[in-house]
C-alpha cells in the first residue's frame, strides 16, 4: 500500500521560514554558495586539468590500488588542486576519474581551446558552439583523428 503525500508549492519570507524552523517535525536546508576569490582565466584551468591529469597519474604508478576518490584526497593535500576541485570540480573529477577515455580528454581539450578562442575574441560563442558540435560529429565517425589545431 502506498501512502499519498498532498503537497503544495508556494513562496516564503524569510519570517515564515523561521517560524516553520521552530516546528521539530520541518527539516531546514540553507543553501550555500560557493564563492571564488576570482575567475581564472580559460588558459589557467587547461594548466591545471592538465597537472591534475598528470598528477593523478603519478600517484596512480605509485598506488595502482588507489580509488578515483583516495587518488583525489591525495592531491587535494596540495592547495593548488584542492582550490581547483572546487573552482572547477567537474574538469577536477574529470581528471581524476580512471575510466575516461582519450577520447573524452580530446573533447575536453577541444572545449578548452574554443574557450580560449572566444575570450581571446578570436571566435564568437556561436562559432565556437558550431565548432564543438561538428568536432562532436566528426569524433563519432572518427575517434582517432587529430584535433583540428594538431593537423
Amino acid at each position: 500500500m502506498s501512502d499519498k503525500i498532498n503537497t503544495t508549492t508556494q513562496n516564503l519570507t524569510p519570517n515564515d521560514v523561521n517560524n516553520l524552523s521552530k516546528d521539530p517535525k520541518n527539516v531546514m536546508y540553507e543553501y550555500q554558495f560557493d564563492t571564488v576569490d576570482r575567475v581564472k582565466a580559460v588558459n589557467e584551468v587547461e594548466y591545471l586539468f592538465r597537472e591534475c591529469k598528470n598528477a593523478c597519474d603519478k600517484i596512480r604508478k605509485e598506488h595502482p590500488e588507489f580509488c578515483d576518490n583516495r587518488c583525489r584526497k591525495k592531491l587535494m593535500k596540495d592547495s593548488t588542486f584542492a582550490d581547483f576541485s572546487t573552482t572547477h570540480p567537474f574538469f577536477f573529477k574529470f581528471a581524476t576519474d580512471r575510466n575516461v577515455s582519450a577520447r573524452d580528454m580530446r573533447m575536453a581539450y577541444f572545449q578548452l581551446n574554443l574557450k580560449a578562442d572566444v575570450e581571446a575574441g578570436r571566435l564568437s560563442q556561436d562559432e565556437a558552439t558550431n565548432r564543438m558540435k561538428m568536432f562532436v560529429i566528426e569524433e563519432c565517425k572518427n575517434p582517432h583523428a587529430p584535433l583540428p589545431n594538431q593537423q
